[in-house]
């Protein structure tokens, strides 16, 4: 069912596609909507006032291809606005007689009160609340506004993966807030958080994600069919709150939809296999049944948790996600419903997280339905006055980025180092001439005295050169000649012989005289790095 609503009328759509419209009946008695049609039955409190049935003012009619009806009702005061008709839950929950003034429930002790419409006292969300003292007589106590206790004990098997805390049935408050700090502060990974601070390629898609509940005005949530089904299926009571406990219970809000936030950010609206844990980690409130006594605490506690357990740790995001939270909360009960009943449902669909659900989730989307608008609105306001700084997380984040800075400029100025190094290196190549294979041919003794015929350049390589002198080559042909002339004459063989031996000690000299003078050259010259390798003169 649906209702909306006009200055004069209300609007009832009522989905009953197998109803009997022979039997249907429908009874209005000022803020009493009931209507009857076998198999369906639907009692709503509505409120505000509507014109009696018996006037015979209203209309109905059955649209018989949507296989629902519409009831139109008149409205007792033209012009008076009916608060919530979106809480379908609340609609659904009875509210008992007005002029009794007694407690149908004795309350034997405790100073409690009724939800929020009977309860107009001020919140003040900007100092610090005293929490309830514990009644170590019934068992510590946790849940929504610490309602429960002793529910972990035949849980033994399943609470490992449930909560963090070991035995939360034997201790305090204060013990378990000590045991998570202490949790934390080992569980901290300066790599994990160094690695996503430096190298943001990951997570950049997180960063840049704008989720379309920015785009939402308040009047334009609207439930899902899935939604629509969850809340009929939530039950029907009112929650007596301990009146100590009432900011808390506004605080434990705050950290819940901190988480779904997170979640909703990492995987870019779309929900993963990983979103019921994501949700229940960084919540302390669900993995370490925690309560918190200042805005302040719940800010830091849900930052510090989102940059030690989930995949995606980085303090910027962690402050969209804060953003996202005031944004969510900005938007009225509706929109916070739908992420409460989106939590339900993952938590139901995850082994055995629904227990989350009976002890916190469940109650939180019943009494989401009942407090008013401006307690709401109140409480975004002082979120958004809360700043969060790094030193404040009690990780030594500062410390920790300053001597990864440090770390960093040393390399940089090594890498900047070494780059001028092979830049001079490269320099100096630069201004070397290599010849490879090469030849330098003198063509005379003149020249051969003078030394080898060089480049001019200053800094000369020559690799596996070879000089050859000209009296080489004569002295080749020679003995050519001589060889060709040996079976015809033996005396001018020897003549030969003794011209070549002639020969050879004109060329030694020659190849002395061309060695002194590269020598020189080499002397003259001492930055001119003249290299000569596996040289033949």
């Amino acid at each position: 069912f649906k209702l909306s609503q006009t200055e004069s009328e209300v609007s009832v759509t009522i989905y009953a596609p197998f109803a009997r419209l022979t039997d249907t009946e429908i009874n209005i008695d000022e803020n009493i909507f009931i209507f009857y049609s076998s198999p369906y039955y639907l009692r709503l409190n509505l409120p505000g006032k509507l014109i009696d049935s018996e006037k015979e003012v209203h209309k109905a009619s059955y649209d018989a291809d949507q296989g629902s009806y519409l009831v139109t009702c008149m409205k007792q005061t033209f012009g008076e606005f009916f608060p919530g008709l979106d809480m379908l839950t609340d609609l659904l929950t009875p509210k008992g007689a007005s002029n009794v003034k007694q407690p149908i429930m004795e309350v034997l002790s405790g100073d409690f009160v009724s939800n929020e419409r009977d309860d107009d006292d001020e919140l003040e969300f900007f100092i610090e609340q005293k929490l309830p003292e514990e009644n170590t007589s019934e068992g510590f106590k946790y849940g929504f506004a610490n309602m429960y206790n002793n529910v972990f004990s035949s849980l033994t098997s399943e609470l490992s993966c449930l909560v963090d805390i070991k035995d939360p049935d034997n201790k305090p408050g204060c013990e378990r807030r000590k045991e998570r700090l202490q949790v934390e502060e080992e569980s901290f990974d300066e790599d994990h958080y160094l690695a996503d601070l430096y190298d943001q390629d990951v997570i950049l898609p997180s960063l840049h994600f704008e989720p379309m509940f920015y785009k939402l005005k308040k009047e334009e949530v609207e439930y899902s069919s899935q939604d629509e089904e969850t809340l009929l299926k939530l039950p029907r009571k009112e929650l007596l709150i301990d009146k100590g406990c009432k900011s808390q219970v506004f605080y434990g809000l705050v950290d819940i939809i901190f988480s779904w936030c997170y979640d909703h950010r990492v995987t870019v609206g779309e929900k993963c296999s990983e979103s019921a844990w994501n949700i229940r980690k960084l919540s302390a409130q669900l993995s370490w049944l925690n309560t918190f006594s200042n805005l302040k605490e719940v800010v830091v506690s849900s930052v510090r948790r989102s940059l030690i357990f989930p995949l995606m740790r980085n303090f910027e995001m962690s402050l969209l996600v804060l953003q996202d939270t005031i944004q969510i909360l900005s938007l009225g009960r509706k929109q916070v419903l739908k992420c409460l009943l989106e939590i339900h449902s993952m938590f139901n669909n995850y082994e055995p997280y629904y227990i989350l659900n009976q002890l916190y989730i469940t109650d939180y989307c019943v009494w989401i339905q009942t407090i008013k608008e401006e307690k709401l609105k109140k409480l975004t306001d002082a979120l958004k006055q809360v700043s969060i700084a790094k030193e404040e997380l009690g990780l030594e984040l500062p410390d920790l980025e300053n001597a990864a800075n440090m770390v960093l400029q040393e390399e940089k100025d090594s890498q900047n180092k070494d780059e001028e190094n092979l830049n001079n290196i490269v320099e100096s190549l630069g201004r070397v001439s290599v010849i490879e294979n090469a030849f330098a041919v003198s063509g005379n003794d003149n020249e051969t005295e003078e030394g080898l015929l060089l480049p001019p350049s200053s800094n000369i390589i020559c690799n596996n050169s070879t000089s050859i002198h000209q009296e080489d080559v004569d002295s080749d042909d020679d003995s050519s000649d001589e060889d060709s002339s040996d079976d015809s004459d033996d005396d001018d063989s020897d003549d030969d012989s003794s011209d070549d031996s002639d020969n050879e000690d004109d060329d030694d000299d020659s190849s002395s005289t061309s060695s002194a003078s590269l020598d020189s050259v080499a002397d003259s010259e001492n930055e001119g790095n003249l290299i000569l390798k596996n040289e033949t003169h």
